[in-house]
């Protein structure tokens, strides 16, 4: 896995910034762009675990939200989303839930955030799924980085975010590269 650590200006998006140097665990990215005339019509799953500053109860995204950025290497955005708090987010069992069934952010369905802390160190284990959304990512655009950032511009700030590189070696073009899948 080729996670290296972006060392750049940190992303900034949604007045977000991301002072994380890296997934240090891992993650993957999954998108299968549809090629017919329609747009809206791609799937995304995206996961992810990092590392945070602080424990994992001290997240609230039902009240602060959080965003998704994947960027490519020109530093321009193939996807911006801010996915809001309120009603949509619910807490069970040491995991944050997102569930929007009509997808009115991006397409994002469904979103989990769980508690991945690990020997005292505090970290979240994240995952998106997307469906009929618009995810312009391809097997061309790589280099693509991936943000996450837990929250609103403090917290991304103070630490609580990841981000991850994937190269072309960490992905493949898949069903005559309309499917991206990335390790």
């Amino acid at each position: 896995m080729r996670c290296g650590r972006d060392r750049g200006a940190p992303p900034s998006f949604g007045g977000a910034t991301c002072a994380s140097l890296g997934f240090p665990a891992g993650g993957s990215l999954t998108c299968a762009p549809n090629c017919s005339a329609v747009t809206g019509r791609d799937r995304l799953s995206l996961r992810a675990e990092f590392a945070i500053p602080s424990a994992f109860g001290t997240l609230h995204p039902a009240t602060a939200g959080m965003s998704l950025l994947v960027g490519d290497d020109a530093g321009g955005d193939k996807l911006a989303l801010t996915i809001p708090p309120g009603a949509h987010w619910s807490e069970r069992r040491g995991r944050w839930l997102y569930r929007d069934r009509a997808g009115s952010v991006g397409g994002i369905r469904k979103l989990v955030i769980t508690d991945d802390s690990r020997g005292g160190v505090p970290g979240v284990d994240v995952s998106v799924t997307g469906r009929n959304g618009s995810y312009p990512l391809a097997f061309a655009d790589l280099p693509l980085a991936v943000t996450i950032v837990l929250g609103d511009a403090t917290a991304g700030q103070a630490g609580s975010c990841g981000r991850r590189s994937f190269d072309a070696g960490s992905c493949s073009g898949t069903r005559g590269g309309t499917r991206l899948v990335c390790h």
